[in-house]
């Protein structure tokens, strides 16, 4: 599921969370993937400032395998 918001015409927010399980085969426990992100964005003529992190626990399917990024960018339209 996902959830955005804009709070006024310049800032939006966002939330997202995915669930996945992988089946393992020959006896093996399944795993279950888990990603989380969250965003937010201003925006200022043609000037955009966004943050994001993700993250995901068992990446793969892969047990204790996890991964975070978080990302800043700035994007200018002239």
């Amino acid at each position: 599921y996902g959830v955005a918001f804009a709070i006024n015409e310049n800032l939006s927010i966002s939330y997202n969370q995915h669930n996945m399980t992988y089946k393992k085969v020959g006896g093996s426990a399944d795993v279950e993937q888990e990603s989380t992100g969250i965003a937010i964005a201003y925006t200022m003529g043609g000037a955009t400032l966004a943050i994001q992190n993700n993250s995901q626990d068992n990446s793969s399917g892969t047990a204790n395998s996890n991964d975070e990024i978080t990302e800043i960018s700035l994007s200018l339209a002239f």
